[in-house]
């Protein structure tokens, strides 16, 4: 024990008669901001309401739809788009929106379906004609709002589908996988 005392009493004098700090202090060195360089594409002009919430039914549920309704051989995006309409008509039935398009249905097989707990995963494009009081939640999320137009265009969503039994269960994942 006193050897290993007399040691380190030795290894301090000698940095301290040196003139080397005990501890040497860091300034750490930042890198310049980078430059962003300006793009000749113009942005589109989108309004975003981000203090809104987006106009979703409840979780894990949010329409369901008989399998017998749809025929034995109805594809998956058969199946989508009837289960996304009808959660668009129940958004009419309630007085939030007063007319809606359902523009395209894609099936995206680069996403798994066990990953969000459905069979497969698809995704919307639509827009909306909203009703004047509910116009501020649909346009949270996306879609292209223009002075004027009561429409709110190109809207998306990713919507999951499974089946439970005898029917379609439709699952809205959101505006982004």
């Amino acid at each position: 024990m006193k050897k290993s005392s007399l040691v380190f009493a030795v290894i301090l004098f000698t940095l301290a008669a040196c003139g080397i700090p005990a501890q040497a202090t860091l300034t750490p060195t930042l890198p310049p901001t980078a430059a962003i360089a300006p793009t000749d594409t113009p942005a589109p002009t989108v309004i975003i309401a981000t203090d809104v919430p987006a106009p979703t039914a409840t979780q894990k549920n949010d329409g369901a739809i008989a399998v017998a309704s749809l025929g034995k051989n109805a594809t998956q995006k058969e199946i989508a788009k009837a289960l996304f309409t009808q959660w668009l008509e129940r958004a009419k039935t309630t007085g939030s929106l007063d007319d809606y398009e359902v523009v395209g249905v894609n099936v995206i097989t680069t996403l798994s379906g066990a990953e969000y707990g459905v069979d497969f995963v698809a995704g919307v494009e639509y827009s909306v004609r909203p009703s004047k009081d509910a116009r501020s939640s649909w346009v949270a999320g996306n879609g292209i709002v223009v002075d004027g137009d009561p429409w709110i265009r190109n809207k998306s969503f990713f919507i999951g589908i499974r089946r439970d039994n005898d029917v379609y269960v439709l699952d809205i994942i959101g505006t982004g996988p």
